[in-house]
């Protein structure tokens, strides 16, 4: 095992600011579990933005540019904390580089580039890793564990509901999560695709899916 772990972090808005959170408390929960955890270097859309996240998120470097971090030595994992629309790319430039990569979720806009990472991943020599953080929820942990060990029997019903209104407010503002060819869908992709993980995760696959959908907000 490696002494440490360099992070290269793409993106340091919300989402990559609570995943770095998430690396500075690995030590605490898991003492003596991982080798030590480096912020390397982090990379934003301009090097204005760079050089803050450097300074807020005590960042070794900054870059504007992905090929820059990928290429940077001292980063042994890609954090993409990017939109859902530049995954796919990243994604490809790091595997191409060797680079293991820790993706947030979705993965990509639709299934068709799903399955185009799926052949990059296959052929590359690194490891991709989604970011589905409820599986890790005790309650969940022990949930699995009572599945797998059949003490509740056969399932055959699961019902699950994500309790967040965010999306039911029709005076939130427009963002990219919002518009399909940036996110790949709304509220269904943003937030469903966390409990559609958990159905997988818990009871399996899917051999057929039955859906209706409806966008209640719509401007």
């Amino acid at each position: 095992m490696k002494d440490s772990i360099g992070i290269g972090q793409l993106g340091y808005g919300g989402i990559g600011k609570v995943h770095a959170h998430g690396y500075r408390s690995i030590p605490h929960y898991y003492p003596g579990v991982l080798p030590e955890i480096r912020f390397a270097a982090v990379c934003t859309s301009s090097a204005d933005t760079a050089e803050k996240a450097v300074r807020a998120g005590g960042y070794s470097r900054g870059y504007s540019e992905v090929e820059k971090l990928v290429a940077d030595d001292t980063v042994d994992i890609i954090d993409c904390s990017l939109p859902n629309f530049a995954h796919k790319e990243v994604l490809r430039i790091a595997l191409a580089a060797g680079k293991h990569v820790y993706c947030e979720k979705p993965l990509c806009l639709d299934a068709q580039e799903a399955q185009e990472i799926a052949k990059m991943a296959a052929e590359s020599t690194a490891t991709v890793g989604m970011t589905f953080n409820y599986r890790f929820v005790p309650a969940v942990m022990r949930a699995k564990q009572l599945v797998d060990a059949g003490a509740i029997g056969d399932v055959y019903n699961f019902q699950f509901v994500y309790l967040h209104t965010g999306y039911q407010d029709a005076s939130r503002p427009l963002s990219w999560r919002m518009q399909r060819e940036l996110s790949g869908g709304g509220a269904l992709v943003d937030l469903g695709s966390h409990v559609i993980d958990l159905a997988r995760y818990l009871l399996g696959d899917f051999s057929e899916v039955f859906a209706t959908s409806k966008t209640f907000v719509q401007e």
